[in-house]
């Protein structure tokens, strides 16, 4: 039986550049996964594009020990301020990106689960013209089979869980 980290890993490899044991700033991750997307409109032949834009999506898993705490929850928007910079590159392109904490482990206390479906973070650069960057945040007990994500998340929440 594979372990969550296995799990994820195998539906991810088809689209995204993976990296285990991935290290940001002063922080380690079990896996990081990266998808890019660049999209252009050209005119008439292709080296007379007449604009292009970039979709990115950024996933970091970490197993916890123990259930995911509210200082845990604080941490994700100082981490996300400290190092996005060093995750997104917002250039000319840039249009859009989505960074996805998975977090595994057991479920928290039910005032911990309301925080983690409060959580929001959103950053526009330039109002917005040179792109924007979203943030999902998803707890997932593979022994339970079940998880909690934020509002942003819940589209996808069912796609990360383990069945």
């Amino acid at each position: 039986m594979l372990g969550y980290k296995e799990y994820l890993k195998e539906s991810l490899q088809a689209y995204f550049d993976i990296e285990e044991n991935y290290e940001l700033g002063q922080e380690k991750f079990d896996l990081y996964a990266s998808f890019n997307q660049r999209n252009a409109k050209y005119m008439l032949l292709k080296n007379v594009e007449v604009y292009a834009f970039t979709s990115n999506e950024y996933i970091f898993h970490k197993k916890m020990e123990s259930a995911i705490s509210d200082a845990e929850i604080l941490w994700i928007k100082a981490f996300i301020k400290e190092n996005l910079d060093k995750i997104v590159s917002h250039d000319g392109e840039h249009m859009s990106s989505v960074l996805t904490f998975i977090f595994e482990g057991p479920m928290p206390d039910e005032k911990t689960q309301k925080k983690i479906e409060k959580f929001k973070y959103y950053k526009s650069f330039s109002f917005g013209l040179k792109g924007w960057v979203n943030t999902k945040v998803m707890l997932i007990d593979p022994v339970h089979k079940n998880g909690i994500t934020n509002k942003l998340g819940r589209p996808d929440l069912q796609r990360f869980i383990m069945n």
